[in-house]
Order: structure tokens, then C-alpha cells, then sequence
């Protein structure tokens, strides 16, 4: 962890992220300890952009309108983790009557197109680098 969290720079910082939100079934353990790790404001100040982008919309998903003050700089910094965080925001919901009609899940998200053109802009870049 301290190889990861310092020497490495960027890189093992991104590291610490995979280990702490994509195993974490896997490996509770390190992963607990690595969003500790990632929680620092040392640490936090030497991840890649894409990083800080996933760690912040990570920390505002209980209220996602918070999100949209990010989208821009989303859309220019984030990666493919950045979309699959994104993406389950632009879902709706049964509302109603009777669960008669749909209704946008996050009206605040996606009233203007900002969401979608963001999950666009992300995935059209990514895809550029490949």
C-alpha cells in the first residue's frame, strides 16, 4: 500500500481505486483499506484527473443532483469508470398513478442534455485513444 499510495505516482493511485471499488466482494479487507487510503488529501492530490472525477461523483452518489457541477469536468477528464458511474443516472422510474407513467429518475441531471452529452464526450474520447 505505501509503494501504491506514493512512489507510483498516478498509476498506483489508480491501482488503489481499482482495488478499492472493483473488488471489493473479493477483497473487503483491502478494499476498506484502500478507499482509507484514498481519502487522504496527500494522496488525493496526486491522482490522474479521471481518478478525482470518480472519487468525487463516488461521494455525491446519495445525492446525485451534486453531480451536475461536475459533468463538465467529467466530460473532460473521465474514462470508461467515470461513464459506469454515469450511465445508471440517466435511468427512469415508475411514477403516478399506479406506477402509470415513467418518469426521469433525476430530473435535475437530465433536463438540459448535459448527462448524456457528457457520457458522448467521454466515450467518443476514450474511444480515440484506443
Amino acid at each position: 500500500f505505501s509503494l501504491l499510495e506514493g512512489k507510483m505516482g498516478e498509476f498506483g493511485i489508480d491501482i488503489l481505486y481499482e482495488m478499492a471499488y472493483s473488488y471489493t466482494a473479493q477483497y473487503p479487507a483491502a478494499a476498506k483499506r484502500a478507499q482509507k487510503v484514498l481519502a487522504k488529501p496527500d494522496v488525493r492530490s496526486r491522482a490522474s484527473g479521471a481518478t478525482l472525477v470518480n472519487l468525487d461523483i463516488r461521494a455525491n452518489a446519495g445525492t446525485p443532483c451534486k453531480i451536475k457541477p461536475m459533468l463538465d469536468r467529467a466530460k473532460e477528464q473521465g474514462d470508461a469508470q467515470t461513464v459506469a458511474l454515469l450511465r445508471p443516472l440517466t435511468g427512469s422510474r415508475p411514477c403516478g398513478f399506479a406506477n402509470s407513467k415513467t418518469c426521469v429518475a433525476y430530473p435535475c441531471l437530465m433536463g438540459d442534455g448535459q448527462l448524456k452529452e457528457t457520457i458522448s464526450g467521454i466515450e467518443s474520447r476514450v474511444t480515440k485513444k484506443k
